[in-house]
């Protein structure tokens, strides 16, 4: 109220608008005290006001309001802080190898150490208080007063509308600071730029490319402490002290009235008319907006501000998108399979390869004819003699051996048989159980140890294999379980180390056979050793399996894998690292984003949207996937460790790279899980159409029925499985087991049918079982499923042709894209654009007419509250 000098306050927090939130333009405001705003309100007003008047790098995106801080007068403090941050870095700045304790970290090009991390802090310490005081002026300091007052005045002149006088009649109380402060900010900002620069290019000449680096890295912490700590920080304390200390000081500036102003305005058009004619006459101009207009209007805002939000939402996950495809990609290096198949030309395939050998004798001999000339080569293909530089190569010249190769034999012990009135006195040895394996030591020929004997320094000098009799456990040798073709077997075992020449390798392979190493008490023996292509940076670790099975026979079984060696981050090119920061950001904000969802829509209401759950296990796969990587990568530093300290002493250890090629494959599976749950994400983007989520209701819809058909299915498929494993599974390999059985009667779906091996198999009852499955599972289970899909698709369809169409992106596209077209026009436009808003303001409200009646009302007040003044012209509101 102008004469009373009271203010009210009306809180509403939300838009007045039809394409804003609730899209609401009618709300019901009422009067709130300023004692009585609560302090979490005020702290989110304040805090979003500070943060674009007091954040320095914020503050150029957003206006300030009430504050005459240009953008010139921005960029120009943010100039002067990136130099006194870049000069102060360098002057507390210390190499590495001034420092020689300690340790950094490499990340590209930057390398993070404590003492980057501490000189960063303090140059932004030094660097922030001139800029603040230069941004302070700047905020409060006030106008060139002879220039800004010719422009004014040639302003008022030119322009004689009613909304000017509008904003002489109201003015701002404000007492800024002198102009001439001014003056002081600009010497602030030209002398912090142009002596940084100066210092800064005389401190760069004494540095090298590692310093500059090192010195770079401390710059880029300080910019990120300024932009993430410094500023909200200083707005942080700004706000509060405005809520508390200073809250009676930052008040909101009063308006002033000047009522004779207001009094010449109001009779400008020489007419008197009551409050009443106005109020229906002049103020009601525009006609009211119908119910129904309301609602459709407000459909169309919701359909497009659902496109623009599923739009930008599609943007930003296409960024991530394609940085997890780029990790997947780089992490399957495409010249794996390449190496792998040239190893298996080698080793596996042909007369004499691994994949031939069916008895002991043939081990003893593929391992003297076909692995010892490969691993060990003396000649090259046109019959010269190798140096000895490049006998340490594989004999494809392309792969160097990374260690000695290792051979393991795990072993059963004598029991009784179980059938032992058949078989006695013969004893028995059974399948391989770890629990039950045999540990114990011997000597030569597995004779009983006898440390007399065979535990001296002459035993061993005279034996090469003497080691090779005495059982290792797994933790001794960094050993791991292996999975073969019949059965598993244990970390640990009786091991023989391969020595650096192939002569030996010849004789240790004579002696074992000598003394029969491999009997029948032998369950496998494995073939392990490492290669490393320098010409593509990958390494190939192989393992060779023979299984002794207890039924007399002999099983093959090999796993060849190319792996890249990620020792560090630093190791990754920029791409890399850039698209795995991508996905660290993304998950880090995704278990926000689902928290933030399950506190909104509640327990009950989450759970039943599956998107929910697929983000969930996206998380779970994404963090596991994370942890691999760091363990795969603490084990490659640990190999490499040791073979380097194998070079420096000589030794010949075995090194086990197969814990590497085991969280290598790990972090590949939850990588590829990873890649399929985000792809199916995009779905969840364009699920606001409802026409890219028909294939999910059609499924729902026919959820019931599904379920209902896929427990028949199952029962029906299961009784088929059991029924052909009995009858083929003792005569044909794809139906030995249950699994094996389910997949080969699976390929019958997609056309892979093998019926004249069945016949061959069981020609009595072949044919009526083939048909029979044929029937009753492929042609008519098949059928239920396609008419309840179809049944479901129709309802589906015939519900999603009833909603109108809906406002896509490829409009939101199109709409962005002209009124980025319309930028171009606008200073064509200008003055057109100035007279239709001005007819439009003049159509809606007469300013003049409305102000008449203001100062009739005032006239009223002032004969019953101031009639003892002498002059009224100007009253505080």
């Amino acid at each position: 109220m102008v004469f009373y000098s009271f203010r009210y306050t009306f809180q509403c927090n939300n838009w007045l608008a039809l394409d804003d939130k609730d899209c609401t333009i009618e709300r019901y405001l009422l009067e709130l005290p300023n004692e009585h705003s609560s302090l979490p309100t005020l702290l989110k007003d304040q805090s979003q006001r500070q943060m674009s008047e007091h954040h320095l790098w914020m503050s150029l995106f957003f206006r300030s309001d009430g504050l005459q801080f240009s953008s010139v007068q921005k960029l120009s403090c943010l100039l002067a802080l990136v130099c006194l941050v870049m000069v102060s870095n360098a002057m507390f700045f210390k190499s590495s190898k001034e420092e020689q304790h300690i340790q950094q970290f490499k990340l590209g090009i930057l390398r993070f150490s404590a003492s980057t991390f501490y000189v960063s802090c303090m140059g932004v310490l030094i660097s922030t208080f001139p800029i603040i005081l230069a941004t302070m002026i700047f905020q409060h300091a006030g106008k060139m007063r002879t220039i800004m007052k010719s422009k004014n005045e040639k302003k008022d002149r030119l322009e004689t509308d009613s909304l000017n006088l509008y904003s002489e009649i109201f003015r701002e109380h404000k007492t800024p600071l002198s102009h001439l402060l001014l003056f002081l900010a600009w010497f602030v900002i030209v002398i912090a730029v142009v002596s940084s620069s100066f210092f800064l290019i005389l401190y760069s000449m004494e540095w090298g490319k590692e310093k500059s680096e090192e010195w770079l890295s401390s710059f880029f912490f300080s910019f990120l402490e300024s932009v993430l700590v410094v500023d909200p920080v200083k707005v942080l304390l700004i706000t509060i002290l405005s809520l508390t200390i200073l809250k009676h000081l930052k008040e909101e500036d009063n308006l002033k009235v000047d009522l004779e102003k207001l009094g010449v305005l109001a009779s400008y058009s020489g007419t008197w008319e009551t409050e009443q004619n106005i109020e229906k006459r002049e103020l009601p101009r525009c006609s009211k907006i119908s119910k129904n207009r309301i609602r459709k209007l407000r459909k169309k805002y919701e359909d497009e501000t659902n496109a623009r939000s599923a739009l930008r939402e599609l943007l930003s996950f296409t960024i991530y998108i394609i940085a997890i495809y780029i990790i997947s990609v780089t992490e399957r290096d495409k010249y794996s399979f390449g190496v792998k198949q040239n190893i298996e030309n080698y080793l596996l395939y042909g007369r004499n390869g691994f994949n031939s050998i069916n008895n002991t004798r043939a081990f003893y001999d593929w391992m003297n004819k076909t692995f010892i000339p490969a691993f060990y080569p003396v000649e090259n293909y046109a019959g010269g003699s190798l140096r000895a530089l490049e006998r340490q190569w594989f004999k494809d010249m392309s792969g160097i051996r990374v260690g000695p190769a290792r051979m393991r034999q795990v072993r059963m012990k004598e029991s009784t048989c179980s059938y032992h009135k058949l078989t006695w006195p013969y004893t028995c040895v059974d399948s391989y159980i770890k629990a039950e394996e045999d540990r114990n030591a011997y000597c030569l020929g597995w004779q009983e140890y006898n440390k007399v004997s065979c535990g001296g320094y002459v035993y061993k000098y005279k034996y090469y294999t003497s080691d090779s009799w005495t059982y290792m456990d797994a933790s001794d040798i960094w050993g791991m379980n292996i999975k073969g073709e019949y059965n598993s077997y244990g970390g640990g075992g009786y091991i023989l180390k391969f020595v650096r020449n192939r002569e030996n390798a010849h004789l240790l392979l004579e002696e074992l056979l000598r003394y029969d190493w491999i009997n029948r008490q032998s369950r496998a023996v494995s073939l392990e050793f490492t290669l490393f292509n320098p010409n593509v940076n990958l390494f190939g670790y192989v393992i060779l399996l023979v299984e002794f099975t207890e039924l007399g026979s002999v099983l093959t079984w090999s796993n060849i894998h190319a792996f890249k060696p990620v020792l560090s981050l630093s190791s990754l090119n920029s791409m890399a690292l850039l698209c795995y920061a991508t996905c660290i950001v993304y998950y880090i904000y995704l278990p926000f984003n689902v928290i933030w969802n399950f506190s909104v829509f509640g327990w009950s209401a989450w759970i039943k949207m599956p998107w929910n759950i697929v983000d969930c296990l996206s998380i779970i796969v994404a963090y596991s996937a994370i942890a691999a990587f760091i363990i795969r990568m603490e084990d490659t530093n640990t190999a490499i460790n040791m073979f380097y300290e194998d070079k420096s002493t000589g030794a010949n250890r075995f090194i086990n790279y197969g814990h590497i090629v085991v969280w290598d494959t790990v972090f590949n599976v939850l990588l590829a899980v990873l890649v399929f749950l985000s792809t199916l994400k995009i779905l969840k983007i364009l699920g606001y159409n409802k026409r890219f989520t028909e294939i999910t209701a059609v499924i729902s819809r026919a959820g019931k029925e599904l379920l209902t058909f896929g427990t028949l299915l199952i029962t029906l498929f299961f009784a088929f499985v059991s029924f052909a494993y009995l009858l083929f599974g003792s005569k044909l390999v794809g139906y030995k087991s249950m699994f094996k059985t389910c997949v080969s009667l699976v390929n019958t779906f997609i056309g892979r049918n093998k019926l004249r091996t069945l016949v061959e198999a069981s020609p009595t009852t072949a044919e009526f079982f083939y048909m029979a499955y044929v029937v009753i599972v492929i042609m008519f289970m098949l059928t239920i499923f396609m008419s309840i899909l179809n049944s479901s698709i129709k309802e589906v369809r015939l519900e999603t042709a009833k909603h109108a169409v809906m406002f896509g992106m490829i409009k939101v596209l199109k709409k962005t894209f002209r009124e980025f077209l319309q930028l171009f026009y606008i200073a064509r436009r200008k003055n057109q654009n100035k007279i239709n808003v001005s007819e439009e303001v003049a159509d809606d409200v007469d300013l003049k007419a409305t102000l008449q009646s203001i100062r009739q009302t005032l006239k009223r007040y002032e004969r019953v509250y101031v009639d003892d003044t002498d002059n009224p012209s100007s009253q505080i509101v």
